[in-house]
């Protein structure tokens, strides 16, 4: 299995956020630990792929992608990490998880890739891009960290996350309809 960040980057550059797309089947949720966040990118086993990527710059775009057909769609959640370095005479640091929001993204056989490209031709950008009601608070109240554009059928889907002061940003996939899941990202 392989692991790792994406730890060097062109600021601005479209990257693939895994090798191989995900087949993840449910949400796994993060908890505050003391390992350092990675991606998991496995060729032999996809279903936990998910990837994490440093915080370079004030904000990340990312754009949704995955296989099967027009329409299908996949659920993608994506989390902030802040590292609270160890207390006075404690090695020990943790990583705190700060749940972004919840997304359905459904899929556009007109925005496929290209043959041998970072995106292949089995592969469709997403055109629409739904938050789920989560990602609002009790009071419907709704964080300013993310920004959802969808404009309209068969145009390109993006979502824009406020990263200041965060120190990683991780995507996870679910499946619905569609058979992988996987994203572009972005940081500027």
């Amino acid at each position: 299995m392989s692991q790792g960040t994406h730890q060097s980057f062109i600021q601005g550059l479209l990257r693939r956020g895994l090798t191989t797309n995900s087949t993840e089947g449910d949400f796994l949720v993060p908890v505050p630990t003391a390992i350092e966040p990675v991606s998991i990118d496995s060729a032999s086993d996809a279903s936990a792929n998910s990837f994490v990527v440093g915080c370079g710059g004030s904000e990340t775009i990312i754009y949704p992608f995955g296989t099967d057909a027009d329409n299908e769609a996949f659920g993608m959640r994506v989390y902030l990490w802040s590292k609270a370095a160890g207390r006075s005479g404690s090695p020990t640091d943790l990583w705190v998880p700060y749940f972004v929001g919840g997304f359905v993204v459904t899929l556009s056989s007109a925005l496929n890739g290209v043959a041998g490209a970072l995106i292949s031709d089995l592969e469709f950008l997403a055109d629409t891009i739904t938050e789920e009601a989560t990602n609002t608070w009790d009071d419907g109240y709704v964080p300013p960290t993310v920004r959802v554009r969808s404009h309209a059928a068969e145009q390109l889907a993006e979502i824009r996350i406020l990263t200041n002061g965060y120190q990683k940003l991780e995507v996870r996939f679910d499946l619905t309809t569609a058979a992988t899941a996987n994203a572009l990202f972005r940081q500027m």
